[in-house]
């Protein structure tokens, strides 16, 4: 979450993602140490002999479920701690300067640090257990677990971060003639698509802890596409109207929770002035 929030908000940053500390990923906790996780609570000598088939069957189930739900927190939580450290290197490496500092940087140096990034994402993908992946295929959005779905944001709001400089440097260097203006369309393009993944439509009512940090991606996301709509980008991919429908997604999310926060209301109201 302190990653998410420092790629929102300019705030002094830590220095712990750069202490070598042997052990970033902690062992899970033992039965022991999480209540409900011991089995022998829910077969007490004394029921036992007294219990029917049907609740110790039922029992069992709920056991079951409850260490399933368990073990896929966890899971989510350990690729959570892999993937902040390189949410924080893409800050780093695109983020540590304001936004037009990006039109002085060398572009094929760009370009060779974002394809790393992507490797290293697909790779963090590919690690993941089936429980809480849904890269692997293209997913059943009424099926995806809430875990899939935690997952696939995280990745995607980085993914976001590293492709969003090309689609700066396409708008605002569009006179200028690169000797990898291909490999800079390409990126600006990727992240166009990706603003455009009806993935990102799942849950976007849910209250938690993330809510407001979903409504700052979901700007991000519309101011994404109009840019992309001004440059002539969406018309070449031959994405205007599906583009149309998801801006107007973008606006209802920010509309539903305006109401608890300023910010989104004033996000609202700038982004419906640009359409």
């Amino acid at each position: 979450m302190s990653s998410d929030m420092f790629s929102e908000v300019e705030l002094p940053r830590s220095a712990l993602h750069a202490v070598d500390f042997p052990y970033q990923f902690p062992s899970p906790p033992t039965p022991k140490d999480v209540g409900g996780l011991d089995d022998r609570q829910y077969f007490d000598a004394s029921a036992s002999s007294t219990a029917t088939a049907s609740s110790v069957s039922s029992n069992t189930v709920d056991i079951q479920d409850f260490k399933e739900t368990h073990e896929n927190s966890w899971f989510n939580y350990l690729s959570e701690i892999s993937l902040s450290k390189l949410s924080v290197s893409v800050d780093q490496a695109f983020y540590s300067a304001p936004a037009s500092a990006w039109m002085s940087m060398n572009v094929p140096g760009m370009i060779n640090t974002a394809h790393d990034f992507e490797r290293q994402i697909e790779q963090w993908q590919e690690a993941l257990p089936r429980a809480i992946s849904c890269f692997s295929q293209p997913p059943n959005l009424s099926a995806i677990s809430e875990f899939q779905l935690a997952a696939w944001l995280r990745s995607a709001n980085i993914k976001l971060r590293v492709y969003r400089p090309f689609l700066y440097l396409l708008a605002h260097a569009q006179d200028q003639v690169w000797s990898m203006n291909g490999s800079l369309r390409q990126l600006a393009e990727r992240a166009v698509l990706l603003s455009l993944d009806p993935l990102f439509n799942i849950g976007l009512r849910h209250r938690h802890a993330g809510a407001w940090l979903r409504c700052r991606e979901t700007t991000c996301r519309a101011l994404i596409i109009i840019c992309a709509e001004r440059i002539g980008l969406l018309r070449s991919m031959e994405l205007e109207q599906y583009a149309q429908e998801s801006l107007k997604i973008c606006i209802a999310h920010l509309r539903y929770w305006e109401a608890e926060a300023e910010d989104v209301r004033l996000a609202r109201q700038a982004l419906e002035m640009m359409i």
